[in-house]
């Protein structure tokens, strides 16, 4: 589970959207005692060491949306197969309820 969180964050970072930068502007919005241009500078460093990281992983430009929409997909995969999971337990329950009625 925290595997996934990761990815979910790791490729919410790396988008490229002001969100990231904002991301990375919010993590060091901690160290108050840094001044608020050396704040931004940092982030802004921080998230173009991210961007450099990411785009050393894929060097396409349409990579990244291509990734999000494989991740989606991934998301949707591991929600069915949870929910199936869950439909197989709620019937699975009920059935067991109906035993129990039957033999009270």
């Amino acid at each position: 589970n925290m595997y996934l969180l990761f990815i979910y964050l790791f490729k919410f970072i790396c988008r490229p959207t002001p969100k990231g930068l904002w991301v990375a502007y919010n993590q060091n919005k901690t160290n108050n005692n840094k001044s608020t241009e050396t704040k931004i500078k940092n982030s802004i460093q921080q998230y173009i060491a991210k961007k450099i990281k990411c785009n050393a992983q894929d060097q396409i430009l349409h990579h990244n949306q291509a990734s999000q929409a494989r991740w989606k997909s991934q998301v949707l995969k591991d929600f069915r197969k949870a929910s199936k999971v869950g439909i197989v337990l709620i019937s699975g329950s009920s059935w067991f309820q109906r035993i129990g009625a039957a033999t009270e």
